[in-house]
């Protein structure tokens, strides 16, 4: 089974032929009131055979409270679990939920064997729901390879808190760290659910790279590929020239277009959370410049606030919720790429903003098909694959 089959069978998608119909488009106003994160353990910290610790948060959007987690393998119950320790970075992000003050879980587990690991919400009205599945199975096959990545990843300098506060919003250095090379997993297994031959692929720009996070992991998983980055950050493109490996090219790039690349530069270009801090017409401009960038048939992933955002940003203005939905889009804040600006889009938007494109995938809240994943791309954001057209 080669690398790009298990990435499908690990984050629950076996045929490409089925790729579209997994692409369902979600109702005018319905999305997935659960938020959560699995922070520990990540594919490259699992111990087989021995205890791991399960951290993280859970939170509900609507109008459940989230009291427990259940953990299964097949017809085992391993343990239920309960939600309830302090997460004040979580409650000054949710200020509308009083749980999310205490929406933290912590506990350990014996993994034994390669059988999926199976969790389910549990709600304080009593009733429950699937939340999501760890496919240790698929894991286990690729372990070698996760802990050749983990350690060349090691051996690389970390940034300090105050960068990867810039980079990610968070300060907690070891989590940056240890998501590296999860995200990039998720982003290739969104790119071969929706048909993307990672093979062919030669070239990517990380557009709007930070620090080089998740390029890094590009490199790391993917060394043959040439990686650049550009950002507007100068202290963080600096940091990535200096202490990241010199394969890497790294540039400085400005909040309006163009950039310095060269017509038809790149198979693949990513915005992880990039779109999201431009006004439209920015917007706008940006979708001609990465058109430019892309070589006939090349790919574009781009992460979007979709509808678990917008309700979540608007919860208090229905009427502002409403508008975005008849609308298809809404900005909150003036200052281009700043995190105090926030775009939201709907599909349908999206559709008429990526004019010159062919939208090949969209995966609501980072979901492929009905499943939830266990490390969506930045924080449950709406994933997109786009092949630029070939004239």
């Amino acid at each position: 089974m080669t690398f790009c089959n298990r990435l499908c069978q690990l984050f629950g998608h076996t045929s490409q032929d089925s790729a579209v119909e997994q692409q369902a488009v979600t109702s005018a106003s319905a999305f997935d009131p659960l938020f959560y994160s699995l922070e520990t353990p990540k594919p490259q910290q699992l111990v087989w055979g021995g205890e791991n610790r399960f951290t993280g948060w859970i939170v509900h959007l609507g109008s459940k409270v989230v009291t427990a987690i259940e953990a299964r393998q097949a017809d085992r119950r391993l343990g239920l679990f309960p939600v309830c320790q302090p997460r004040e970075d979580l409650a000054v992000h949710l200020p509308m939920l009083p749980e999310a003050k205490t929406c933290g879980f912590s506990f350990d587990l014996l993994l034994q064997d390669a059988e999926p690991l199976a969790f389910s919400a549990l709600y304080q009205d009593g009733s429950q729901e699937p939340l999501f599945c760890y496919e240790l199975d698929a894991l286990k096959q690729q372990q070698e390879q996760w802990r050749g990545w983990k350690e060349q990843l090691a051996d690389l300098p970390q940034p300090s808190a105050e960068l990867v506060y810039l980079t990610q919003g968070i300060t907690n250095i070891t989590e940056y760290q240890n998501s590296i090379l999860p995200a990039v997993a998720m982003m290739q297994g969104y790119l071969v659910a929706a048909g993307v031959p990672l093979e062919g692929l030669r070239s990517i720009l990380d557009f709007g790279c930070g620090s080089g996070r998740l390029l890094l992991g590009w490199h790391i998983m993917r060394p043959e590929l040439s990686c650049c980055g550009c950002d507007i950050n100068q202290r963080l493109v600096g940091w990535a020239q200096r202490y990241l490996p010199s394969a890497m090219q790294f540039r400085c790039s400005q909040v309006t277009p163009p950039t310095s690349y060269a017509t038809g530069s790149f198979d693949l270009v990513y915005a992880i959370s990039v779109f999201t801090h431009l006004s439209v017409p920015l917007q706008q401009q940006w979708v001609e410049e990465l058109y430019r960038l892309l070589r006939p048939g090349g790919f574009l992933l781009i992460t979007l606030h979709g509808l678990l955002y917008a309700h979540r940003a608007f919860c208090d203005t229905p009427e502002r919720l409403e508008a975005f939905i008849s609308n298809g889009y809404a900005v909150i804040g003036d200052e281009e790429g700043a995190n105090s600006l926030a775009s939201f889009h709907t599909r349908a938007f999206v559709e008429q903003l990526f004019k010159g494109f062919r939208l090949m995938a969209h995966y609501p809240q980072g979901h492929i098909g009905a499943q939830r994943t266990l490390f969506p791309v930045a924080h449950m954001q709406d994933v997109y694959v786009l092949q630029r057209n070939e004239a």
